[in-house]
């Protein structure tokens, strides 16, 4: 497992969180190839993450994930 740092990565989709008093906060998502989980791309957060070779997709961090069993596999397609 590699850890995602000057990696080229696509951008699962885009986000705008728009608060009560006019505030707008844009970001990219991403999804772990593995187990599913999406979370908004921090740059400099001091989060972990990582990159499956074998999936070519980026990994949440968790060590549950570090072993490649693709997402599609274990929902049974």
């Amino acid at each position: 497992m590699h850890l995602l740092k000057h990696v080229s990565r696509k951008s699962l989709s885009d986000i705008i969180i728009t608060y009560d008093d006019g505030r707008e906060v844009c970001g990219e998502m991403l999804h772990c190839v593995h187990c599913g989980f999406m979370w908004q791309v921090k740059p400099g957060s001091g989060k972990k993450r990582g990159f499956c070779q074998k999936c070519s997709g980026p990994t949440c961090g968790r060590t549950d994930c570090d072993t490649c069993i693709p997402l599609m596999k274990k929902l049974g397609y």
